[in-house]
């Protein structure tokens, strides 16, 4: 019997009530008929406690259930844990889940309920891009006596920094990763995460509004539209979400006007396919998908003779202002780029030609919206540098989908509300909390949550260390470590992430990185992975208070920005795609790792 049970702790398996009970009454038999000593029982006893430990260690809330198995008091020797423990988890979710539903039913009937305090008044541009509704409303900006703009990227809010300073006005930045203040501000470009909704200001500016429906941080823009306290409050929108936008104005009765603002220059789709090898002019924007096909297509235009700009999601917001500032200019001739161009970035770009329909949103490889292909087909044909503006594609089945989506007007149906911070003072695992959260949908169709599947993601990274972590058991702290912003698919920055949240105490300041101790393919991807961990260090030192080292991190940020600088002007023959098996260059809408001579070898060999 004690090899059955030294067996089963090896598979960490609870043994069951009546196997338990069955294992008791032999022992009596025992002790009753070959007068076995009390030690030998209680030792027993103790195999079965082992392995219930061990049992309870591996559980997904082992801690809190343990604490939970003290105190009822059972004689773990006469009980199942397996049915404890399952009867456990079904009473905090159902706990949890009916205070989640209580409380997301506030934040949805919130967003038609709240009464601001105070007069507002809404100025909405409503227009598409490249049709000057932002410029208008940051002209207005401009003469705040206390203004705020709120954009959605690093980059944006950089630009309207550098017109506000280029203007005489002394203006602040602020995003997640870099504070920048001005003496005698009394403006501040920030990002939308970080602007403080209570403060007061009498202009604000919400650059694209549309976003109030983004699977991720949607919540964000909803937010500053119910809570900003400003007296006059600009939002830059598409049309597609006018109606939505008004109904909510409508129910909480704010006042608000709309300006259409029109685009400047005709566009017009190309009906003939774009030849890579024959048709590149300068104003020309490739648009693709992903960094390795921007380096593929921009080492391929460099090898006859053409000057690229380089465009893409992982580039640090100076180097990809860099790449437009040579676009500006004249410097290249080309620009080959991410859907990253689409979000408010103005170029001179003549023609935007869409290398490929299909992107990976990081779950599936799926067709372009018709929400994208307007934010990056409008870029073409800047206003007083360009007549009209061409679109283009590499087929014509292609340019004709293209040009159909382009025309539709779909309006979008629904907002989305964020993770109440007030939910993290249930009692029960944050985990439980956040996986019931994205359980419980709301009962209305104009409401939606936003994704919050990256938190659980790294609550359970962190989950194995929770011995190690101070403060775990807090869900208020605890959530502040998952809800840093991080790549959590790249393992260097994951891995620094973890470091940061096990030694966050142990000084007044973090580790600051350390580019020697980055491993990568290539130093281009090196120095952007890096980038990557100087902006985690900023980040989390803000958000929990910590001592930061600002010169150190603004003389790293500067030198990794030239070092992806020269690495971008190198010669780029590295990234093209090659056939795996002869080396050949492979096409440039080739899908697949080898040529198709290579790949009919490879058929015949394997028949």
């Amino acid at each position: 019997r004690l090899s059955l049970v030294g067996s089963e702790m090896c598979k960490r398996q609870a043994l069951k009530q009546l196997q338990k009970l069955e294992a008791l009454r032999l022992y009596r038999n025992n002790l009753r008929y070959h007068k076995f000593d009390d030690d030998e029982v209680y030792g027993y006893l103790l195999k079965i406690e082992e392995l219930d430990i061990a049992y309870i260690n591996q559980c997904r809330w082992g801690d809190e259930f343990l604490q939970q198995v003290l105190k009822s008091g059972r004689n773990l020797a006469k009980c199942g844990l397996t049915d404890m423990y399952r009867s456990f988890e079904l009473t905090v979710r159902r706990n949890v889940g009916r205070d989640v539903a209580r409380l997301l039913k506030l934040e949805v009937n919130n967003i038609y309920e709240l009464k601001h305090p105070g007069e507002r008044r809404f100025i909405l541009h409503i227009g598409g891009t490249n049709s000057g509704k932002t410029f208008t409303a940051i002209e207005r900006h401009k003469c705040a006596r206390k203004g705020v703009y709120a954009g959605p990227l690093r980059l944006l809010a950089l630009e309207v920094y550098d017109k506000m300073s280029d203007a005489g006005v002394a203006c602040n930045m602020i995003t997640g990763q870099e504070q920048y203040y001005t003496e005698n501000s009394r403006c501040t470009a920030a990002t939308v995460e970080m602007v403080d909704p209570y403060e007061s200001y009498d202009v604000a500016v919400i650059d694209e509004v549309q976003m109030i429906n983004d699977l991720y941080r949607g919540h964000l823009w909803l937010n500053l539209i119910l809570n900003l306290q400003a007296d006059e409050i600009h939002l830059c929108m598409a049309p597609e979400v006018e109606k939505i936008i008004c109904s909510i104005l409508d129910n909480n009765n704010e006042k608000y006007e709309i300006v259409r603002h029109e685009r400047g220059t005709e566009l017009i789709f190309e009906e003939e396919p774009y030849n890579i090898n024959t048709d590149i002019t300068r104003g020309d924007a490739l648009i693709l998908f992903s960094k390795r096909e921007v380096l593929d297509v921009a080492a391929r235009l460099e090898r006859e003779g053409i000057k690229v700009s380089t465009i893409y999601g992982s580039l640090p917001p100076q180097n990809r202002k860099r790449q437009f500032d040579m676009f500006l200019s004249g410097e290249t001739e080309v620009v080959v780029a991410t859907d990253a161009i689409g979000l408010g970035v103005n170029l001179p770009i003549r023609r935007i030609v869409f290398m490929n329909t299909l992107k990976f949103d990081g779950m599936r490889r799926r067709q372009l919206t018709e929400y994208e292909i307007r934010q990056i087909a409008g870029r073409a044909g800047r206003r007083g540098i360009y007549d009209c503006g061409y679109v283009t594609a590499l087929n014509k089945g292609n340019i004709t989908w293209l040009k159909e989506q382009y025309g539709l007007s779909n309006q979008v149906e629904y907002v989305r509300i964020g993770f109440p911070k007030e939910l993290l003072d249930i009692n029960g695992p944050l985990d439980i909390i956040l996986e019931e959260w994205d359980r419980i949908q709301p009962n209305t169709r104009s409401v939606r949550k936003i994704d919050i599947k990256e938190y659980v993601q790294r609550y359970r990274m962190l989950y194995p260390y929770r011995n190690k972590i101070v403060d775990f058991d807090n869900n208020r702290t605890l959530f502040e470590l998952i809800s840093c912003d991080i790549d959590v698919n790249n393992e260097e920055c994951a891995r620094l992430w973890r470091y940061y949240c096990l030694t966050y105490t142990a000084d007044k300041s973090l580790k600051f990185p350390e580019l020697e101790k980055v491993w990568a393919a290539t130093l281009l991807e090196k120095a952007e992975i890096y980038y990557k961990q100087l902006d985690l260090y900023s980040q989390f030192s803000r958000r929990i208070g910590k001592t930061l080292d600002e010169r150190r991190l603004e003389k790293a940020k500067s030198d990794t920005e030239k070092l992806i600088n020269e690495e971008l002007a190198r010669n780029k023959e590295s990234y093209l795609r090659r056939c795996l098996s002869c080396n050949n260059i492979l096409p440039v809408s080739y899908r697949g790792k080898y040529c198709i001579i290579c790949e009919r070898g490879r058929a015949g060999q394997k028949r």
